[in-house]
């Protein structure tokens, strides 16, 4: 799994790296802090989701596939437009990010707001290539039951149970997570998307219980923690359960095929950073 998410992140970086303007370019201010953001140390999970979601498909990861670059980058500038915004000042108000300064820190808030607009807007300069279906899928990942929705939610909505909890969980993360495997899975052809986005939900409430945990040890437990409401044995309980749910589903619908997805779940589920 670990060669596989290695050669993920190279054909991503790269593909961004040629695509994005360089910091030479005028307005430079723009395209520094564009640069800064994209290429801060970041996981690269959604487009791996991408690329495994393809897998299941077809059984092949085909890295020269354009189609296949385009989606994965266009969802990490997506993502790292939402990190830009969620730290500014009116949102979240982090000052640091990865152990960075963050965006708005480092070039000030104008242009941090100006570098999210402009990656998501680069990103769907990458959509207008690809079928109307993953376009159509990755939009509704960003609206009201969306990622948007969800940041709204954890701003503004009281949160006082679990369910609460897990309804920003499933809007924030879980739902661009959706988005990065079913249009993988999209674009080799599959036809039980439905199984696929099931999957994938699973994958992002096991993401965001175990950042939740992570965080608490640290003493960081934020509003929409599930640490307000569980012990760290209680959440290991769901991870748990939540583990043994989805290698059931994957095992039943793709067998093999889902093996490097399942060695993902258990990486993620025992991450300690």
């Amino acid at each position: 799994m670990n060669d596989i998410w290695r050669e993920v992140r190279n054909t991503v970086e790269k593909y961004m790296d040629d695509f994005l303007p360089t910091e030479e370019e005028e307005p430079q201010i723009l395209h520094r802090a564009i640069r800064y953001s994209i290429f801060n140390g970041g996981k690269r999970i959604r487009p791996l989701l991408v690329y495994l979601g393809y897998y299941l498909g077809k059984g092949d990861f085909e890295f020269q596939d354009e189609r296949l670059v385009k989606t994965a980058s266009a969802i990490e500038m997506i993502h790292t437009f939402t990190l830009i915004h969620d730290d500014l000042p009116a949102i979240d108000n982090d000052d640091t990010r990865r152990g960075k300064p963050s965006v708005h820190v480092k070039f000030g808030e104008d242009i941090a707001i100006l570098a999210g607009d402009a990656l998501f807007a680069y990103a769907f300069q990458l959509l207008t290539d690809l079928p109307v279906r993953v376009q159509k899928t990755i939009v509704e990942s960003l609206l009201s039951r969306g990622v948007i929705g969800g940041q709204v939610l954890d701003l503004r909505k009281e949160i006082n149970t679990l369910e609460d909890v897990l309804q920003v969980h499933r809007y924030k993360t879980g739902e661009l997570m959706r988005a990065s495997m079913a249009s993988g899975y999209m674009l080799s052809g599959g036809t039980i998307v439905c199984v696929v986005e099931e999957i994938a939900l699973s994958f992002g409430k096991i993401f965001q219980i175990t950042d939740d945990m992570i965080d608490a040890r640290s003493g960081d437990v934020e509003k929409a923690s599930i640490m307000r409401f569980l012990s760290e044995e209680e959440a290991r309980r769901l991870i748990e359960e939540e583990l043994q749910k989805s290698s059931l589903m994957i095992e039943k619908a793709f067998g093999d095929r889902g093996k490097y997805l399942i060695e993902l779940f258990n990486l993620v589920a025992s991450r300690n950073e």
